[in-house]
C-alpha cells in the first residue's frame, strides 16, 4: 500500500473539511478526492441552493492551495456505481485509508416516490458492495471508514451499545456478541441498515478492515480552518429536503420563520457538530483494526434531545437575540403524529476519549456564524411544498 488516502464524496458537507483537515494534518500523505458531484445537482434540480455559493471542485482545491500552501490534494469526478470505476481507483492508488462518505443521505429524498427510492438504494447499497468487492480484490489491508447512520437503530428503552451487545432473552445469555438491533421506517435508513450488514459479512468472510461510524445528525457551518476563508466554505443546506434539522432551525430563528417540527415532535436525534465531528473521522487515521475485525463508533455527542425539546431549546437559548422564533407543528411529511417518546442512553466510548465543548456554546457559535449571511436565507425553502421532484 502507498500513502494514500481516498476520500469518497470529498466535495461533500462533511467530506470537503475532512479532506481539508487531512491534507493539514498529514502533509506527507495524498489526499484524492472522489465524487459525481451529485449532490450539488440534485440540490440545484430540486429548486435550491447552499446558503453560500460554492466553487466547482477544481477552483475548491485551487483554494485550498493557495490560502494554505497545500499541495497534496488531487480529485478525481466519477461515479462509484459504474462498472469498472471503482476497481480502476484502488488498482491505481492502492490506499491505505479509504473514507466512504458518498451516500444519498437525505430521508426526505428517499421517500419522494419510487424512482428516487431506487436510486437511494442503487447508490447507498449497490455502491457500497462494489467498493467492498474492489477493496477485496485491489486494496484487502486499507481500513475502510465508512459512514453508518445513528438512525438505524432500534429504539426499546435500553442503552443503545456500540455496534455489538451481549444480548440476554428468558435467562439465557448469548455466547457471543450479536449486533445492537436495527429498525426504520424510511428508504435511505433501511439502505443505511443493508449496508451495514454488508460491511458485517465482509469483515468476517473476506478479512477486510472495516470502521463503521454511525453518525448522528450534523450541524453546523465552520471548522478552524474555514473560518474567515469563504473560498473553503463546506456547502450549507438548510432546505426542507437536504438540510439537517438543527442547521434549519438555526436558519429559520435568523431568518424568522417557525420552526417547523414534524409531528409531535417526540423523535430523538443525536447530534453532533460538523468541528467534532471531523476532529473525531481525522483522528482514526493510522488506528485500523484488526484483519476481519468490524470497529462500530457511535457517532453522536448529544442525545437527550427529542425534535421538540430542540425547537424549545432554541427558542430558550436566543431570547435575548432580539428575534421572535415560534414553533410550527402543522407540518406532518412522515406521519409521526403519535410518534412514541423512546428515549434510550448512549454508549458513546470512543467519542469520551475526545475533548468536549459544551452543546450551547457550539449551538451559539453557529447561530452567529449564520447569522453573518441571513440576508442570504431564503424563507421558500423552508416549506414542505416548495422543491420539485429531481429527475434522476
Amino acid at each position: 500500500m502507498t500513502n494514500r488516502i481516498l476520500v469518497l464524496g470529498g466535495d461533500g458537507y462533511l467530506g470537503w473539511p475532512l479532506v481539508i483537515r487531512l491534507a493539514r494534518r498529514i502533509p506527507q500523505a495524498k489526499i484524492v478526492i472522489i465524487d459525481s458531484e451529485f449532490r450539488r445537482k440534485m440540490v440545484r434540480y430540486s429548486g435550491f441552493a447552499p446558503l453560500y455559493p460554492v466553487e466547482a471542485l477544481p477552483g475548491r482545491v485551487k483554494a485550498l492551495s493557495d490560502i494554505y500552501g497545500i499541495r497534496n490534494v488531487d480529485f478525481i469526478l466519477g461515479d462509484i456505481n459504474e462498472k469498472d470505476f471503482l476497481p480502476g481507483i484502488l488498482k491505481r492508488y492502492r490506499p491505505h485509508t479509504i473514507f466512504h462518505l458518498a451516500h444519498q443521505c437525505s430521508t426526505p429524498f428517499s421517500m419522494l416516490d419510487l424512482e428516487h427510492a431506487i436510486f437511494t438504494v442503487q447508490n447507498n447499497v449497490e455502491g457500497g458492495l462494489k467498493l467492498l468487492y474492489a477493496m477485496r480484490e485491489f486494496a484487502p489491508n486499507a481500513h475502510l471508514i465508512q459512514m453508518g447512520s445513528f438512525g438505524e437503530y432500534a429504539r426499546g428503552g435500553i442503552e443503545i451499545a456500540e455496534g455489538y451487545f451481549v444480548p440476554d432473552y428468558l435467562g439465557v445469555a448469548a455466547d457471543t456478541p450479536m449486533p445492537y438491533p436495527r429498525r426504520a421506517d424510511d428508504i435511505y435508513h433501511v439502505s443505511k441498515i443493508n449496508s451495514s450488514n454488508f460491511l458485517m459479512m465482509a469483515s468476517r468472510h473476506w478479512g477486510l478492515r472495516i470502521t463503521e461510524i454511525m453518525q448522528s445528525t450534523i450541524f453546523g457551518l465552520h471548522t478552524d480552518e474555514t473560518i474567515g476563508k469563504p473560498a473553503l466554505y463546506t456547502r450549507f443546506d438548510y432546505d426542507h429536503v437536504f438540510g439537517t434539522v438543527l442547521n434549519r432551525f438555526i436558519t429559520q430563528s435568523i431568518s424568522g420563520f417557525p420552526l417547523t417540527v414534524y409531528g409531535n415532535g417526540k423523535q430523538r436525534t443525536g447530534l453532533m457538530s460538523l468541528s467534532s465531528s471531523v476532529s473525531s473521522l481525522a483522528s482514526l487515521v493510522g488506528k485500523s483494526p484488526k484483519i476481519g475485525e468490524h470497529k462500530v463508533i457511535n457517532h453522536s455527542t448529544e442525545s437527550g434531545y427529542t425534535v421538540g425539546g430542540l425547537a424549545r431549546f432554541i427558542q430558550q437559548e436566543f431570547v435575548d437575540a432580539n428575534v421572535n422564533i415560534e414553533v410550527d407543528y402543522s407540518h406532518d411529511p412522515r406521519a409521526e403524529i403519535n410518534h412514541p417518546d423512546d428515549q434510550s442512553t448512549v454508549n458513546t466510548e470512543y467519542l469520551d476519549l475526545m475533548p468536549k465543548r459544551k452543546f450551547c456554546d457550539e449551538v451559539r457559535d453557529f447561530w452567529s456564524h449564520v447569522n453573518q449571511a441571513g440576508r442570504l436565507i431564503k424563507q421558500e425553502y423552508f416549506a414542505p411544498s416548495s422543491s420539485k421532484k429531481f429527475e434522476i
